[in-house]
């Protein structure tokens, strides 16, 4: 019981997992502690691998943060059904934002499984991240699931470390919950849709607050069908660059943003 703190050592390169594996146990904090979190670290030395025979989905849920206030940062999650499954409040996963000697390692590599990232809490925040080669979504917001933010937000003092990279799969992002947010991300290589909105009150791109405004825009590139598709109500999408790719060269979108829902700007 209590918070628990799981340092991997630096000779340790890979953790495998048979197809008969599901996860690790789930984490998450049970009772408050002074430092107020769980703590999952690999500086970029830890591989969780699922599925001995390498096919990618084979086993199921790479890493299940099941409580909150957990900070994951530093990891390799492939061939996973499901990556990461986010299922409590107020976690973090990936790079917090803040200046300090462990920013330049915060970025998990998150690729080749069936679904990067699947969020069904609140209020957690997902950036810095790598999330790349899913065969079905790079990273989900489920209904129900609101006031999640994805990439930068207004308390970042370190914008350039809270992108992430979302590329690969039948959609990259999906937001289904309410009142999210999706900013400062480079989102490409998705057929047929780069980001859709099917929840209400989200917010994709710029807020408008003008904390960090110049770097909130998504850049949505080389989608096959449609860069942003929005389905649900009185989303905000704005100051995204549609078609420009992370490295600055233009690849448009087949259409850059569709809108179906009413009530939009």
């Amino acid at each position: 019981p209590g918070s628990v703190r799981i340092t991997f050592a630096p000779e340790v390169t890979e953790i495998v997992f048979t197809e008969d594996d599901c996860c690790l146990p789930p984490i998450g904090r049970t009772s408050p502690t002074a430092a107020g979190f769980t703590t999952i670290y690999g500086a970029n030395a830890v591989a969780l691998v699922g599925a001995g025979t390498g096919v990618i989905g084979q086993s199921q849920i790479g890493l299940a943060l099941v409580g909150q206030r957990t900070y994951v940062y530093g990891l390799e999650l492939r061939n996973w059904e499901t990556a990461v499954y986010i299922q409590g409040d107020n976690n973090i996963l990936g790079a917090d934002g803040y200046p300090d000697e462990y920013q330049a390692y915060e970025r998990n590599h998150i690729y080749d499984n069936s679904v990067g990232v699947e969020i069904s809490g609140d209020e957690n925040y997902i950036g810095g991240n790598t999330i790349s080669g899913s065969l079905k979504y790079g990273l989900r917001i489920y209904e129900g699931a609101n006031n999640n933010t994805v990439g930068v937000n207004t308390g970042t003092y370190v914008p350039s470390y809270t992108r992430n990279i979302i590329d690969g799969g039948e959609r990259c992002l999906i937001v289904d919950g309410n009142e999210n947010t999706i900013a400062g991300n480079s989102i490409s290589f998705c057929d047929p849709y780069g980001v859709s909105v099917g929840g209400d009150g989200n917010t994709i791109g710029v807020n408008g607050n003008e904390f960090n405004d110049p770097y909130e825009g998504n850049q949505v590139s080389d989608n096959v069908s449609v860069g942003i598709i929005v389905f649900g109500d009185e989303n905000v999408v704005a100051g995204n660059y549609s078609g420009l790719y992370e490295d600055g060269s233009l690849r448009p979108n087949l259409n850059g943003i569709s809108i179906a829902g009413d009530r939009n700007h």
